[in-house]
């Protein structure tokens, strides 16, 4: 039995040797390989240096094949001058979700010389993220200093990982462009990263955006969209940080541009920003929906989608007023103070917000005439679908844009109000519905925890 382990242990032995032997030999290859390959590679010092161009031309010479595209000069070499993203002019988009930066986005991209595309969600994010990072105190800072990482380091690899993800996701153009709500909480960086970048921010009557966002079910972030009032004072925060950004930028840099007048007078507004853009004006500016399809990409998942593949209308202006509860409507002044700022009045609970132009008031028409020409099925318009289909049945239904009450919300009389074809309705708004308007922009009747469901 001794003798039987003794041969084993001799055996064992003798295996593990030769493991150790191999695994020698191996590592010392390697170790040679590596060092004839940094010999052959150094550059002699009796040799003239050359320069990043030269040398990626050189190996573009030895190993890509003659009229292969799968070898970008221009994505290598960042200096030159049309790749840039320090000399090629970039435009941002941003604002509170629901204030119409997908439209915006979509009258840029129906532009010749501009290129948006869809929501990229991670430029946000890698921004805040940035932002994390130079936070003073944090443990990762700490960390970063230590593996000798600057600020500095850090916001030129976000920058190039920006432009990569911008001109990637596109087709090249002129003046690239980027709609994600949240950027314009960056402007500042931004502007260091790229600094032929401008910035359009976009303002929405706060009452209208809080409606919108819990009508179309939009998710943003943690909030609680069912709640009315959060969401306002959520916009105030939002658009004041914003705003104050936009403003240390200067007007040459950053505007601000309100929903309610792109869609009301459009032509105006978009010769303006085309000023601002430094690009010649466009009539496909004001027609985007012709481009559908083509120069304007629409994203299946995207809650604007179905909307803003329509002709600029007006659709959306009111369909707040009537639908949010006097408990709320009375709070809005506290809740967002900035909207005074922007020339929304908080104790005017049916607003005039000016006059359409000949061109939507035929858009207008031309929706009601037909409709099936600029409907699209998108992923979250059915889930909205089926969320609507779930809930139980609302009996009260008022749209104020098909009764004669939008003439009193722009305060206008009824013989001055522009022919929409037939669009508003002749008739009286019946006088239960009046009276339950009446009665809850009185406070007689309180309304629920989210604000809605009135009367």
């Amino acid at each position: 039995f001794n003798s039987l382990l003794i041969r084993r242990k001799s055996d064992v032995m003798f295996r593990t040797c030769r493991r150790s032997q191999l695994a020698i030999v191996l590592t010392g290859g390697v170790v040679l390989f590596t060092v004839y390959a940094i010999l052959q590679t150094q550059i002699r010092p009796d040799e003239p240096s050359i320069g990043r161009r030269q040398l990626t031309e050189e190996i573009a010479r030895h190993y890509v094949p003659e009229g292969s595209t799968r070898f970008d000069l221009t994505a290598w070499d960042l200096d030159e001058e049309e790749k840039s993203s320090a000399t090629h002019p970039v435009v941002f988009v941003g604002g509170f979700p629901r204030s119409g930066t997908t439209l915006m986005r979509v009258i840029l991209d129906a532009h010749s010389e501009i290129r948006c595309g869809e929501e990229t969600h991670v430029i946000p994010v890698i921004l805040d993220y940035l932002r994390f990072l130079n936070m003073t105190g944090t443990p990762l800072k700490k960390r970063l200093q230590n593996a000798r990482i600057s600020a500095d380091l850090m916001r030129t690899a976000v920058s190039k990982f920006i432009w990569e993800i911008i001109t990637g996701h596109g087709e090249p153009a002129d003046v690239l462009c980027n709609k994600d709500p949240f950027t314009l909480n960056h402007v500042d960086v931004l502007k260091q990263m790229f600094p032929k970048s401008k910035f359009i921010l976009m303002i929405r009557d706060p009452r209208a955006v809080a409606y919108s966002v819990h009508e179309r079910a939009v998710k943003i972030g943690g909030m609680d969209t069912s709640d009315l009032s959060a969401t306002i004072s959520k916009w105030n925060g939002v658009i004041t940080g914003m705003s104050r950004k936009c403003q240390a930028a200067g007007q040459d840099t950053c505007i601000h541009v309100k929903y309610e007048d792109l869609v009301l007078q459009p032509t105006a507004q978009t010769k303006r920003i085309a000023k601002f853009l430094g690009v010649p004006w466009e009539t496909m500016m004001i027609h985007h929906e012709h481009g559908i399809g083509k120069e304007v990409k629409l994203s299946l998942l995207e809650p604007s989608s179905d909307q803003v593949a329509k002709p600029i209308n007006v659709d959306g202006l009111y369909k707040w007023v009537g639908r949010i509860s006097a408990s709320v409507l009375r709070t809005v002044g506290e809740l967002a103070p900035i909207m005074i700022r922007f020339g929304y009045d908080p104790d005017d609970y049916s607003p005039s917000y000016g006059i359409p132009e000949d061109s939507v008031v035929r858009n207008m028409k031309t929706l009601r005439d037909h409709p099936e020409n600029y409907t699209i099925d998108t992923i979250f318009l059915e889930k909205l679908k089926h969320r609507q289909r779930a809930k139980p049945e609302n009996n009260f239904s008022y749209d104020p844009m098909s009764s004669l009450d939008i003439q009193r919300a722009v305060n206008m009389p009824e013989d001055k109000w522009p022919d929409f074809g037939g669009m508003v309705d002749a008739k009286p708004m019946p006088r239960y519905v009046a009276k339950k308007i009446r009665n809850a922009n009185n406070g007689d009747r309180k309304g629920s925890k989210s604000g809605l469901k009135l009367p």
